[in-house]
Protein backbone atom coordinates (compact mmCIF):
# COMPACT_ATOMS: atom_id res chain seq x y z
CA UNK A 1 0.00 0.00 0.00
CA UNK A 2 2.86 2.24 0.58
CA UNK A 3 4.35 2.17 -2.29
CA UNK A 4 1.06 2.45 -4.26
CA UNK A 5 0.27 5.91 -2.20
CA UNK A 6 4.33 6.89 -3.55
CA UNK A 7 3.77 6.02 -7.00
CA UNK A 8 0.32 8.35 -6.68
CA UNK A 9 2.16 11.30 -4.81
CA UNK A 10 4.89 11.16 -7.74
CA UNK A 11 2.57 10.65 -10.76
CA UNK A 12 0.32 13.49 -9.38
CA UNK A 13 3.31 15.66 -8.70
CA UNK A 14 4.56 15.34 -12.03
CA UNK A 15 1.17 16.20 -13.45
CA UNK A 16 1.32 18.82 -11.30
CA UNK A 17 4.68 20.00 -12.44
CA UNK A 18 3.98 19.94 -16.32
CA UNK A 19 0.57 21.30 -15.90
CA UNK A 20 2.18 23.89 -13.82
CA UNK A 21 4.54 25.14 -16.58
CA UNK A 22 4.42 28.59 -18.26
CA UNK A 23 2.04 29.53 -21.03
CA UNK A 24 2.63 30.60 -24.50
CA UNK A 25 3.66 34.25 -23.88
CA UNK A 26 2.44 37.18 -26.31
CA UNK A 27 3.84 37.09 -29.19
CA UNK A 28 3.45 40.78 -30.90
CA UNK A 29 6.34 42.89 -31.45
CA UNK A 30 4.69 45.61 -28.78
CA UNK A 31 8.19 45.59 -26.01
CA UNK A 32 11.23 48.08 -25.83
CA UNK A 33 14.77 46.74 -25.30
CA UNK A 34 16.00 48.27 -22.70
CA UNK A 35 19.50 47.95 -24.04
CA UNK A 36 18.38 49.14 -27.47
CA UNK A 37 14.79 51.41 -26.41
CA UNK A 38 15.75 53.59 -29.55
CA UNK A 39 15.06 50.79 -32.01
CA UNK A 40 12.25 48.79 -33.49
CA UNK A 41 9.87 47.38 -30.75
CA UNK A 42 10.54 43.77 -30.25
CA UNK A 43 8.73 40.60 -29.07
CA UNK A 44 9.18 39.41 -25.19
CA UNK A 45 10.29 35.99 -26.89
CA UNK A 46 14.03 38.03 -28.50
CA UNK A 47 13.61 40.01 -24.77
CA UNK A 48 14.69 36.65 -23.36
CA UNK A 49 10.81 35.61 -22.29
CA UNK A 50 9.74 32.15 -22.72
CA UNK A 51 7.21 30.93 -20.54
CA UNK A 52 4.27 33.36 -19.36
CA UNK A 53 1.68 33.12 -16.32
CA UNK A 54 -1.56 35.47 -16.50
CA UNK A 55 -2.99 37.64 -14.54
CA UNK A 56 -6.36 39.42 -14.02
CA UNK A 57 -9.10 40.88 -11.78
CA UNK A 58 -11.52 37.83 -13.04
CA UNK A 59 -8.72 35.28 -12.71
CA UNK A 60 -8.50 32.71 -9.88
CA UNK A 61 -5.55 31.32 -7.91
CA UNK A 62 -6.72 28.24 -8.16
CA UNK A 63 -6.63 28.35 -12.00
CA UNK A 64 -3.18 27.18 -13.58
CA UNK A 65 -2.72 30.90 -15.10
CA UNK A 66 -0.76 29.78 -18.16
CA UNK A 67 -3.51 31.76 -20.35
CA UNK A 68 -5.25 35.01 -20.87
CA UNK A 69 -8.51 32.44 -20.25
CA UNK A 70 -7.13 31.07 -17.23
CA UNK A 71 -5.88 33.66 -15.31
CA UNK A 72 -4.40 33.78 -11.15
CA UNK A 73 -6.23 36.62 -9.54
CA UNK A 74 -2.82 37.43 -8.00
CA UNK A 75 0.73 37.53 -8.82
CA UNK A 76 3.60 36.05 -6.69
CA UNK A 77 5.00 37.68 -3.78
CA UNK A 78 1.36 39.27 -3.10
CA UNK A 79 0.55 38.52 0.78
CA UNK A 80 -2.61 37.13 -0.90
CA UNK A 81 -1.53 34.97 -3.37
CA UNK A 82 -2.43 31.10 -2.96
CA UNK A 83 -2.41 27.96 -4.61
CA UNK A 84 -1.47 28.01 -7.74
CA UNK A 85 0.24 31.52 -7.49
CA UNK A 86 1.94 30.86 -4.28
CA UNK A 87 3.31 27.37 -5.62
CA UNK A 88 5.45 29.36 -8.43
CA UNK A 89 8.54 29.95 -8.13
CA UNK A 90 9.63 32.90 -10.97
CA UNK A 91 12.70 32.42 -12.51
CA UNK A 92 15.15 33.91 -15.76
CA UNK A 93 12.95 33.62 -18.43
CA UNK A 94 9.72 33.74 -17.12
CA UNK A 95 6.80 36.67 -18.07
CA UNK A 96 4.34 37.80 -15.91
CA UNK A 97 1.06 39.68 -17.16
CA UNK A 98 -0.86 41.71 -15.73
CA UNK A 99 -4.46 42.45 -17.79
CA UNK A 100 -5.29 46.01 -18.92
CA UNK A 101 -7.48 48.51 -17.00
CA UNK A 102 -7.65 46.06 -14.06
CA UNK A 103 -7.09 47.50 -10.55
CA UNK A 104 -5.27 46.00 -7.94
CA UNK A 105 -5.83 47.47 -4.15
CA UNK A 106 -3.07 47.66 -1.70
CA UNK A 107 -5.39 49.90 0.72
CA UNK A 108 -8.85 48.61 1.24
CA UNK A 109 -9.10 45.17 2.43
CA UNK A 110 -12.83 45.27 0.94
CA UNK A 111 -12.05 45.75 -2.47
CA UNK A 112 -11.14 43.12 -5.10
CA UNK A 113 -8.72 41.82 -6.11
CA UNK A 114 -6.83 42.89 -2.94
CA UNK A 115 -3.19 42.16 -2.34
CA UNK A 116 -2.74 42.08 0.85
CA UNK A 117 -0.39 44.27 1.54
CA UNK A 118 2.65 45.38 -0.18
CA UNK A 119 3.72 43.75 -3.27
CA UNK A 120 7.25 42.06 -2.69
CA UNK A 121 9.18 40.72 -5.56
CA UNK A 122 11.92 38.64 -4.81
CA UNK A 123 13.15 36.50 -7.89
CA UNK A 124 15.75 37.76 -10.00
CA UNK A 125 16.99 36.48 -13.59
CA UNK A 126 19.81 35.24 -14.61
CA UNK A 127 21.03 37.89 -17.23
CA UNK A 128 20.41 40.83 -19.52
CA UNK A 129 19.30 38.35 -21.76
CA UNK A 130 16.91 36.01 -19.73
CA UNK A 131 15.60 38.28 -17.32
CA UNK A 132 12.11 38.25 -15.54
CA UNK A 133 9.16 40.57 -17.22
CA UNK A 134 6.28 41.83 -14.81
CA UNK A 135 4.18 43.31 -17.58
CA UNK A 136 1.58 43.38 -20.02
CA UNK A 137 0.26 42.25 -23.25
CA UNK A 138 -1.43 45.73 -25.06
CA UNK A 139 -3.96 43.09 -26.70
CA UNK A 140 -5.34 42.26 -23.65
CA UNK A 141 -7.68 44.24 -21.25
CA UNK A 142 -11.00 44.97 -19.90
CA UNK A 143 -13.02 47.98 -20.93
CA UNK A 144 -13.46 49.44 -24.61
CA UNK A 145 -9.55 50.38 -25.08
CA UNK A 146 -6.27 49.37 -23.80
CA UNK A 147 -4.83 50.73 -20.15
CA UNK A 148 -2.19 50.16 -18.00
CA UNK A 149 -2.99 47.69 -14.70
CA UNK A 150 -3.32 50.09 -11.56
CA UNK A 151 -1.75 49.72 -8.37
CA UNK A 152 -3.41 51.42 -5.91
CA UNK A 153 -3.68 52.19 -2.74
CA UNK A 154 -6.94 53.48 -1.84
CA UNK A 155 -6.73 56.96 -1.12
CA UNK A 156 -8.58 59.57 -2.77
CA UNK A 157 -6.90 62.47 -4.72
CA UNK A 158 -6.36 65.76 -3.86
CA UNK A 159 -5.06 68.42 -6.13
CA UNK A 160 -3.69 72.20 -5.70
CA UNK A 161 -1.09 72.67 -8.29
CA UNK A 162 -0.18 76.19 -8.11
CA UNK A 163 -1.75 77.15 -4.58
CA UNK A 164 -0.30 73.85 -2.36
CA UNK A 165 0.43 72.72 -0.04
CA UNK A 166 -2.90 71.55 0.72
CA UNK A 167 -2.73 68.49 3.41
CA UNK A 168 -5.07 66.22 4.12
CA UNK A 169 -6.91 65.90 7.15
CA UNK A 170 -6.25 62.06 7.14
CA UNK A 171 -4.98 58.74 5.13
CA UNK A 172 -7.61 55.81 4.98
CA UNK A 173 -4.33 53.83 4.45
CA UNK A 174 -1.30 54.97 5.64
CA UNK A 175 0.61 51.70 5.96
CA UNK A 176 0.64 49.03 3.63
CA UNK A 177 1.47 45.81 5.11
CA UNK A 178 4.46 45.88 8.23
CA UNK A 179 5.52 48.74 9.48
CA UNK A 180 6.05 50.69 6.55
CA UNK A 181 4.01 52.03 3.95
CA UNK A 182 5.79 50.52 0.42
CA UNK A 183 3.52 49.49 -2.44
CA UNK A 184 6.06 47.61 -4.68
CA UNK A 185 9.51 46.13 -4.01
CA UNK A 186 12.38 44.58 -5.12
CA UNK A 187 15.23 43.78 -2.26
CA UNK A 188 18.54 42.74 -3.42
CA UNK A 189 17.56 41.75 -6.87
CA UNK A 190 18.88 41.25 -10.38
CA UNK A 191 17.38 41.26 -14.19
CA UNK A 192 14.14 42.12 -13.33
CA UNK A 193 11.82 44.21 -15.52
CA UNK A 194 8.75 46.00 -14.42
CA UNK A 195 6.58 47.42 -17.26
CA UNK A 196 3.42 49.66 -18.32
CA UNK A 197 1.90 49.76 -14.63
CA UNK A 198 0.35 52.90 -12.81
CA UNK A 199 0.70 53.76 -9.46
CA UNK A 200 -1.08 55.61 -7.65
CA UNK A 201 -3.69 56.60 -4.39
CA UNK A 202 -0.54 57.00 -2.15
CA UNK A 203 -0.44 58.82 1.05
CA UNK A 204 1.64 59.17 4.26
CA UNK A 205 1.63 60.73 7.74
CA UNK A 206 4.82 60.70 9.24
CA UNK A 207 8.21 61.04 8.19
CA UNK A 208 9.89 57.22 8.39
CA UNK A 209 13.49 56.21 7.92
CA UNK A 210 14.46 56.45 4.59
CA UNK A 211 12.69 53.98 2.21
CA UNK A 212 9.38 53.88 4.20
CA UNK A 213 7.05 55.82 2.21
CA UNK A 214 8.07 54.40 -1.53
CA UNK A 215 5.51 53.32 -3.86
CA UNK A 216 7.93 51.56 -6.00
CA UNK A 217 11.17 50.59 -4.35
CA UNK A 218 14.30 48.68 -5.78
CA UNK A 219 17.04 47.60 -3.38
CA UNK A 220 20.36 45.96 -3.58
CA UNK A 221 21.83 44.31 -6.91
CA UNK A 222 25.32 43.89 -7.27
CA UNK A 223 27.81 47.01 -7.71
CA UNK A 224 28.56 47.79 -11.21
CA UNK A 225 26.23 45.33 -12.93
CA UNK A 226 23.96 46.77 -15.54
CA UNK A 227 20.70 46.67 -16.30
CA UNK A 228 20.00 44.86 -12.93
CA UNK A 229 16.38 46.68 -12.73
CA UNK A 230 14.37 48.64 -15.73
CA UNK A 231 10.97 50.31 -14.73
CA UNK A 232 10.13 51.72 -18.03
CA UNK A 233 6.29 52.76 -19.25
CA UNK A 234 4.94 53.57 -15.50
CA UNK A 235 3.20 56.33 -14.57
CA UNK A 236 2.76 57.74 -10.91
CA UNK A 237 0.01 59.81 -9.93
CA UNK A 238 -2.77 61.15 -7.01
CA UNK A 239 -0.71 61.05 -3.91
CA UNK A 240 -2.01 62.50 -0.98
CA UNK A 241 -0.06 63.76 2.71
CA UNK A 242 -0.95 64.76 5.83
CA UNK A 243 0.27 67.59 7.87
CA UNK A 244 2.18 64.93 10.09
CA UNK A 245 3.85 63.84 6.90
CA UNK A 246 6.57 66.15 5.42
CA UNK A 247 6.23 67.21 1.65
CA UNK A 248 9.29 65.34 1.66
CA UNK A 249 8.49 62.56 2.87
CA UNK A 250 7.61 60.02 -0.04
CA UNK A 251 9.11 58.73 -2.94
CA UNK A 252 7.43 57.36 -6.29
CA UNK A 253 11.06 55.88 -6.92
CA UNK A 254 13.95 54.73 -4.75
CA UNK A 255 16.70 52.43 -4.46
CA UNK A 256 19.73 51.58 -3.09
CA UNK A 257 23.32 54.08 -2.99
CA UNK A 258 26.16 52.92 -5.68
CA UNK A 259 24.68 50.14 -6.87
CA UNK A 260 25.42 50.84 -11.12
CA UNK A 261 22.65 49.32 -13.40
CA UNK A 262 19.19 50.42 -12.89
CA UNK A 263 17.53 52.21 -15.96
CA UNK A 264 14.43 54.27 -15.26
CA UNK A 265 12.68 54.49 -18.79
CA UNK A 266 9.73 56.07 -20.55
CA UNK A 267 8.30 56.81 -16.99
CA UNK A 268 5.80 60.06 -16.32
CA UNK A 269 5.61 61.31 -12.81
CA UNK A 270 2.57 63.97 -12.95
CA UNK A 271 1.62 66.00 -9.54
CA UNK A 272 -1.06 67.48 -11.53
CA UNK A 273 -3.96 65.71 -9.38
CA UNK A 274 -1.66 66.06 -6.09
CA UNK A 275 -0.56 68.45 -3.97
CA UNK A 276 2.70 69.59 -6.23
CA UNK A 277 4.81 70.39 -3.29
CA UNK A 278 4.95 67.49 -2.22
CA UNK A 279 6.65 63.92 -3.11
CA UNK A 280 10.29 62.60 -4.44
CA UNK A 281 10.66 61.62 -7.79
CA UNK A 282 13.54 59.81 -7.33
CA UNK A 283 14.64 59.04 -3.83
CA UNK A 284 18.43 58.13 -2.93
CA UNK A 285 18.72 56.01 -5.72
CA UNK A 286 20.88 54.60 -8.21
CA UNK A 287 20.31 56.50 -10.99
CA UNK A 288 22.59 54.80 -13.48
CA UNK A 289 20.82 55.46 -17.29
CA UNK A 290 17.71 58.26 -16.62
CA UNK A 291 16.30 58.50 -19.96
CA UNK A 292 12.60 59.44 -22.21
CA UNK A 293 10.79 60.40 -18.66
CA UNK A 294 8.57 62.81 -17.83
CA UNK A 295 8.75 64.65 -14.46
CA UNK A 296 6.22 67.63 -13.52
CA UNK A 297 4.23 69.05 -10.52
CA UNK A 298 6.33 68.13 -7.92
CA UNK A 299 9.20 69.08 -5.55
CA UNK A 300 12.34 68.81 -7.22
CA UNK A 301 14.39 66.50 -4.17
CA UNK A 302 16.01 63.61 -6.52
CA UNK A 303 19.37 62.67 -4.84
CA UNK A 304 20.84 59.73 -7.37
CA UNK A 305 24.00 57.89 -6.80
CA UNK A 306 25.86 56.30 -9.80
CA UNK A 307 24.62 58.58 -12.37
CA UNK A 308 25.80 57.62 -15.85
CA UNK A 309 23.56 58.82 -18.51
CA UNK A 310 20.94 61.22 -17.88
CA UNK A 311 19.18 61.95 -21.44
CA UNK A 312 15.85 63.05 -23.20
CA UNK A 313 14.20 63.99 -20.03
CA UNK A 314 11.90 66.84 -19.40
CA UNK A 315 11.71 68.18 -16.13
CA UNK A 316 9.05 70.80 -15.78
CA UNK A 317 6.89 72.69 -13.04
CA UNK A 318 9.30 71.46 -10.05
CA UNK A 319 8.94 73.21 -6.71
CA UNK A 320 10.71 74.12 -3.65
CA UNK A 321 8.79 71.73 -0.48
CA UNK A 322 7.27 75.37 1.82
CA UNK A 323 7.73 73.05 5.23
CA UNK A 324 11.94 72.84 5.11
CA UNK A 325 12.02 69.12 4.83
CA UNK A 326 14.01 69.53 1.78
CA UNK A 327 16.52 70.54 -0.42
CA UNK A 328 15.04 71.27 -3.86
CA UNK A 329 17.47 69.64 -6.05
CA UNK A 330 15.84 68.35 -9.46
CA UNK A 331 19.15 66.15 -10.19
CA UNK A 332 21.82 65.70 -7.89
CA UNK A 333 23.99 62.98 -8.81
CA UNK A 334 25.94 63.24 -5.31
CA UNK A 335 28.41 60.00 -6.43
CA UNK A 336 28.77 59.31 -9.95
CA UNK A 337 29.60 56.19 -11.72
CA UNK A 338 33.10 55.14 -11.76
CA UNK A 339 33.95 54.47 -15.38
CA UNK A 340 37.14 56.49 -15.79
CA UNK A 341 37.93 58.18 -19.41
CA UNK A 342 36.72 54.77 -21.20
CA UNK A 343 33.16 55.17 -19.80
CA UNK A 344 32.33 58.64 -18.80
CA UNK A 345 29.07 60.23 -17.78
CA UNK A 346 26.72 61.76 -20.31
CA UNK A 347 23.83 64.30 -19.87
CA UNK A 348 22.03 65.33 -23.35
CA UNK A 349 18.97 66.30 -24.83
CA UNK A 350 17.21 67.12 -21.56
CA UNK A 351 14.72 69.93 -20.70
CA UNK A 352 14.58 72.10 -17.78
CA UNK A 353 11.64 74.76 -17.96
CA UNK A 354 9.35 76.67 -15.32
CA UNK A 355 11.14 75.34 -11.84
CA UNK A 356 9.90 77.16 -8.96
CA UNK A 357 8.09 79.22 -11.59
CA UNK A 358 4.11 78.69 -9.99
CA UNK A 359 5.31 79.51 -6.46
CA UNK A 360 8.27 81.98 -7.25
CA UNK A 361 10.41 80.06 -6.20
CA UNK A 362 14.28 79.72 -5.77
CA UNK A 363 15.54 76.17 -5.88
CA UNK A 364 18.77 74.92 -5.02
CA UNK A 365 19.81 72.75 -7.91
CA UNK A 366 18.43 71.53 -11.86
CA UNK A 367 21.36 69.72 -11.94
CA UNK A 368 24.28 68.98 -9.45
CA UNK A 369 27.25 66.46 -10.77
CA UNK A 370 30.01 65.10 -8.32
CA UNK A 371 32.33 64.09 -11.35
CA UNK A 372 35.03 61.59 -9.99
CA UNK A 373 38.38 62.66 -10.30
CA UNK A 374 40.36 61.62 -13.40
CA UNK A 375 36.95 62.06 -15.27
CA UNK A 376 35.14 64.59 -17.86
CA UNK A 377 31.13 64.56 -17.44
CA UNK A 378 30.22 65.40 -21.06
CA UNK A 379 26.77 67.81 -21.43
CA UNK A 380 25.76 68.86 -24.62
CA UNK A 381 22.11 69.65 -26.51
CA UNK A 382 20.15 70.36 -23.19
CA UNK A 383 17.77 73.33 -22.92
CA UNK A 384 17.35 75.18 -20.02
CA UNK A 385 14.93 78.02 -19.74
CA UNK A 386 12.22 79.88 -17.31
CA UNK A 387 13.76 78.78 -14.37
CA UNK A 388 13.25 80.34 -10.31
CA UNK A 389 11.75 83.74 -11.48
CA UNK A 390 13.63 84.95 -7.95
CA UNK A 391 16.74 85.03 -6.25
CA UNK A 392 18.46 82.71 -8.54
CA UNK A 393 20.76 80.71 -7.10
CA UNK A 394 22.53 77.45 -9.18
CA UNK A 395 21.57 76.22 -12.19
CA UNK A 396 24.23 73.62 -12.83
CA UNK A 397 26.39 73.00 -10.55
CA UNK A 398 30.10 70.25 -10.13
CA UNK A 399 30.43 70.40 -6.61
CA UNK A 400 33.71 71.56 -7.06
CA UNK A 401 35.05 68.41 -7.46
CA UNK A 402 38.39 67.41 -9.14
CA UNK A 403 36.82 65.92 -12.29
CA UNK A 404 35.68 68.44 -15.40
CA UNK A 405 32.67 69.04 -17.50
CA UNK A 406 33.05 69.45 -21.20
CA UNK A 407 30.05 71.95 -21.66
CA UNK A 408 28.65 72.24 -25.41
CA UNK A 409 26.02 73.14 -28.23
CA UNK A 410 23.53 73.67 -25.20
CA UNK A 411 20.95 76.50 -25.02
CA UNK A 412 20.35 78.29 -21.37
CA UNK A 413 18.62 81.23 -20.19
CA UNK A 414 19.67 83.35 -17.38
CA UNK A 415 17.73 86.19 -17.59
CA UNK A 416 19.16 88.14 -14.49
CA UNK A 417 22.68 89.49 -14.58
CA UNK A 418 24.60 89.03 -11.40
CA UNK A 419 22.13 86.65 -9.74
CA UNK A 420 23.92 83.12 -9.44
CA UNK A 421 25.05 81.32 -12.25
CA UNK A 422 23.90 78.54 -15.20
CA UNK A 423 27.26 76.94 -14.90
CA UNK A 424 28.45 76.89 -11.31
CA UNK A 425 31.94 75.45 -11.41
CA UNK A 426 33.52 77.46 -8.90
CA UNK A 427 37.07 76.26 -9.43
CA UNK A 428 36.32 72.81 -11.33
CA UNK A 429 37.84 73.16 -14.85
CA UNK A 430 35.25 73.62 -17.73
CA UNK A 431 35.55 73.36 -21.58
CA UNK A 432 32.86 75.07 -23.23
CA UNK A 433 31.81 75.22 -26.77
CA UNK A 434 29.21 76.18 -29.12
CA UNK A 435 26.73 77.46 -26.52
CA UNK A 436 23.78 79.73 -26.61
CA UNK A 437 23.61 82.06 -23.63
CA UNK A 438 20.63 84.28 -22.91
CA UNK A 439 21.43 86.58 -20.13
CA UNK A 440 21.60 90.43 -19.34
CA UNK A 441 24.84 89.82 -18.44
CA UNK A 442 28.09 88.24 -20.09
CA UNK A 443 30.51 84.81 -19.10
CA UNK A 444 30.88 86.01 -15.69
CA UNK A 445 27.03 85.83 -15.47
CA UNK A 446 27.35 81.88 -16.80
CA UNK A 447 29.99 80.88 -15.02
CA UNK A 448 30.80 81.27 -11.30
CA UNK A 449 34.50 80.22 -11.67
CA UNK A 450 35.68 82.33 -15.00
CA UNK A 451 39.63 81.56 -14.32
CA UNK A 452 38.84 77.68 -14.93
CA UNK A 453 37.09 77.97 -17.81
CA UNK A 454 37.78 78.04 -21.53
CA UNK A 455 35.32 78.71 -23.63
CA UNK A 456 35.26 79.02 -27.32
CA UNK A 457 32.47 79.77 -30.27
CA UNK A 458 29.89 81.12 -27.71
CA UNK A 459 26.89 83.37 -28.66
CA UNK A 460 25.67 85.35 -26.20
CA UNK A 461 22.31 87.67 -26.67
CA UNK A 462 20.30 89.58 -24.06
CA UNK A 463 16.56 88.34 -23.32
CA UNK A 464 15.70 91.24 -26.15
CA UNK A 465 17.38 89.78 -29.27
CA UNK A 466 16.07 86.39 -27.96
CA UNK A 467 12.62 87.70 -28.20
CA UNK A 468 13.25 90.08 -31.51
CA UNK A 469 14.60 86.79 -33.43
CA UNK A 470 12.03 84.57 -32.40
CA UNK A 471 13.52 82.32 -29.43
CA UNK A 472 10.93 82.26 -27.00
CA UNK A 473 9.77 79.86 -24.19
CA UNK A 474 6.47 78.89 -26.74
CA UNK A 475 9.24 77.12 -28.85
CA UNK A 476 12.20 76.63 -25.90
CA UNK A 477 14.83 79.07 -27.75
CA UNK A 478 14.68 77.22 -30.77
CA UNK A 479 15.83 79.18 -33.67
CA UNK A 480 12.94 80.17 -36.08
CA UNK A 481 14.93 81.67 -39.33
CA UNK A 482 17.73 80.95 -41.07
CA UNK A 483 18.56 84.39 -40.42
CA UNK A 484 19.17 83.77 -36.42
CA UNK A 485 22.06 84.50 -34.85
CA UNK A 486 22.80 81.10 -33.79
CA UNK A 487 22.64 79.67 -37.23
CA UNK A 488 24.46 82.06 -38.92
CA UNK A 489 27.25 81.92 -36.67
CA UNK A 490 29.45 78.75 -37.21
CA UNK A 491 30.34 77.18 -34.52
CA UNK A 492 33.43 74.49 -33.68
CA UNK A 493 32.64 71.16 -35.71
CA UNK A 494 32.68 68.10 -33.25
CA UNK A 495 32.01 65.44 -35.77
CA UNK A 496 35.82 64.26 -35.04
CA UNK A 497 36.20 66.07 -31.88
CA UNK A 498 33.84 64.78 -28.82
CA UNK A 499 31.17 63.10 -31.15
CA UNK A 500 33.35 59.70 -31.73
CA UNK A 501 33.78 56.70 -29.39
CA UNK A 502 36.86 57.39 -28.40
CA UNK A 503 35.30 60.15 -26.29
CA UNK A 504 31.99 59.11 -25.63
CA UNK A 505 32.36 55.75 -25.52
CA UNK A 506 28.43 55.31 -26.22
CA UNK A 507 26.54 54.90 -29.91
CA UNK A 508 23.57 56.46 -28.64
CA UNK A 509 25.10 59.79 -26.91
CA UNK A 510 27.60 59.68 -30.55
CA UNK A 511 24.60 59.51 -32.93
CA UNK A 512 22.84 62.69 -30.54
CA UNK A 513 26.11 64.37 -30.34
CA UNK A 514 25.56 64.37 -34.14
CA UNK A 515 22.74 65.92 -34.53
CA UNK A 516 20.58 68.77 -32.60
CA UNK A 517 18.35 68.23 -29.59
CA UNK A 518 15.22 65.98 -29.45
CA UNK A 519 13.52 68.08 -26.78
CA UNK A 520 13.27 65.29 -24.41
CA UNK A 521 9.62 63.50 -25.56
CA UNK A 522 6.25 64.69 -26.22
CA UNK A 523 3.34 64.17 -23.34
CA UNK A 524 -0.15 63.23 -24.21
CA UNK A 525 -1.89 64.04 -21.20
CA UNK A 526 -4.87 61.84 -21.80
CA UNK A 527 -3.15 58.61 -21.70
CA UNK A 528 0.19 59.93 -19.94
CA UNK A 529 2.52 58.23 -21.76
CA UNK A 530 5.85 59.67 -23.67
CA UNK A 531 6.10 59.82 -27.10
CA UNK A 532 10.22 60.81 -28.21
CA UNK A 533 11.36 62.31 -29.42
CA UNK A 534 9.53 65.47 -29.47
CA UNK A 535 10.97 67.23 -32.41
CA UNK A 536 12.82 65.99 -35.26
CA UNK A 537 16.81 65.86 -34.43
CA UNK A 538 18.09 67.28 -37.30
CA UNK A 539 21.62 66.32 -38.29
CA UNK A 540 24.48 68.84 -37.39
CA UNK A 541 26.20 70.75 -40.89
CA UNK A 542 29.54 70.72 -41.76
CA UNK A 543 28.91 74.19 -40.01
CA UNK A 544 27.21 73.57 -36.96
CA UNK A 545 24.69 76.00 -35.34
CA UNK A 546 25.01 77.00 -32.16
CA UNK A 547 23.08 76.13 -28.71
CA UNK A 548 21.23 73.27 -28.87
CA UNK A 549 19.44 72.90 -32.17
CA UNK A 550 20.37 72.65 -35.51
CA UNK A 551 18.37 74.68 -38.04
CA UNK A 552 16.28 72.33 -40.51
CA UNK A 553 17.03 74.42 -43.60
CA UNK A 554 19.15 72.27 -46.07
CA UNK A 555 20.06 69.91 -43.05
CA UNK A 556 21.04 65.92 -44.19
CA UNK A 557 18.90 63.41 -43.01
CA UNK A 558 19.66 62.73 -38.81
CA UNK A 559 21.94 60.27 -38.11
CA UNK A 560 20.59 56.56 -37.34
CA UNK A 561 18.77 55.94 -34.52
CA UNK A 562 19.14 52.16 -33.99
CA UNK A 563 21.90 51.90 -31.95
CA UNK A 564 22.78 50.54 -28.74
CA UNK A 565 22.80 52.06 -25.53
CA UNK A 566 24.90 50.05 -22.94
CA UNK A 567 28.28 50.74 -21.02
CA UNK A 568 31.40 49.47 -21.77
Amino acid sequence: MARWIWFIVAIMGLTSQSWAAGGTCPSGANYLNPANPTGSSITLASLGISSCYFIAANGSDSNNGTSESTPWLHAPGMPNCTGNCASNKPGAGMGYIFRGGDTWHFGNSSATPYVGGGWGWNWSGSSQASPIYIGVDSGWYSGSSWARPILNADNPTNACPGSGPCPVSSCAHATIGGSYNQMVEFPGLQWNILDNFEFTGFCWNNSPPFGGNVMLGYYGGSGNTPYYFVAENNYFHGWTHTSGGPQNGAYCMVGNDNYAGSVLEFNVIDGSDSDDLSMNPFGTSDGYIIAYNRIRHLTGDSVLTACHYIHDNVFEYLQYETDGSGHGDTIFCESEFKGGASNPNIVYNNIWRYIGIEYNQSISYLLDLGTPSGQSDYIFNNVVHDNQPTAITDYWDTENDSGTWVVFNNTGSLANSGAGCLVCNGSSAVTAVNNHWITTGSESSIFSGTSSVTETTPVYMTPTTATSQGYTSANDYAPTLATNSTVTASGTNETSGYCVDAVLHNALAEAACLAGTTNGCSYNTSNHTVSCPAITANARLSAWNMGAYQFASGAAPAPPTNVVEASH
